[in-house]
């Protein structure tokens, strides 16, 4: 493993993290007890936020707006053309083919960037009496993957329970063998005292910082009602063959 290598997917994760905590800092819809999180993450605007809102919107509209297309207009085509060969780059990975570029690293069985099958759970201390249990399961070939996840809450007094559970269809980008960039989309259901649903958006990144160390980077948006609900999961992993120990 190049020490270059290494240093650049470490920038790149450092500068995504940054840039998803910039982009998508709307207010978090987070609370300490189960109920008051269910409330606060379903429910609906009140008048007063809605007529407000259209307010702000009319003083916007009044100021006029920045006509900015000739900058998209120059990054899409490297957008693009970027996130067509980091996919590519993922099929070459687990299919090698001599028409591919001869540097990139093939995958190996147990690697833990672009698994075929992938099982992680873990348990949260979210409160003094409220805990959590976590497991996601992956399963994928080269770029495309399929993500479940349910996290079940439980609240001491009063006892209570909540589950999340997300499901994101993956396109798993391999900018190099270090480095892995998953955007998802998919649905979100929160169930408690009452069930919600919505759609729910991801753009996670995992690189290899050492041989045995690897970080993650995996936050999720999901719109659901007239509420916004934001979850960063930030992890470090003493990683062997087909196993890890996590800590985030």
């Amino acid at each position: 493993m190049k020490k270059n290598e290494i240093f650049k997917s470490s920038i790149i994760t450092a500068i995504i993290a940054v840039m998803f905590a910039s982009l998508l800092s709307a207010p978090s819809a987070y609370a300490g007890k189960l109920g008051k999180f269910e409330k606060s993450a379903t429910g609906k605007k009140e008048e007063k936020e809605e007529k407000d809102e259209e307010e702000s919107n009319d003083e916007k509209h009044k100021r006029g707006r920045c006509d900015c297309h000739d900058h998209e207009y120059f990054y899409e085509p490297i957008i693009y053309d970027s996130i067509f060969y980091w996919g590519s780059n993922s099929w070459a990975r687990v299919d090698p083919h001599p028409d591919y570029d001869q540097y990139i690293a093939p995958h190996r069985p147990g690697d833990s960037l672009l698994p075929y099958a992938g099982l992680y759970l873990s348990y949260q201390n979210v409160d003094s009496d409220v805990d959590a249990v976590d497991f996601r399961v992956e399963l994928g070939f080269g770029p495309l993957a399929l993500s479940l996840r349910n996290t079940h809450y439980e609240e001491q007094d009063p006892y209570a329970e909540l589950d999340i559970t997300q499901i994101h269809g993956l396109y798993r980008m391999s900018p190099s063998a270090n480095f892995e960039i998953d955007a998802g989309i998919g649905a979100i259901t929160i169930d408690g005292e009452d069930q919600n649903t919505g759609l729910s958006f991801t753009l996670a990144a995992r690189t290899i910082v050492t041989e045995r160390v690897l970080l993650e980077f995996r936050p999720t948006i999901s719109p659901v009602n007239d509420i916004t609900i934001e979850d960063y999961d930030v992890s470090a992993a003493l990683t062997f063959p087909f196993t890890s120990l996590r800590v985030g």
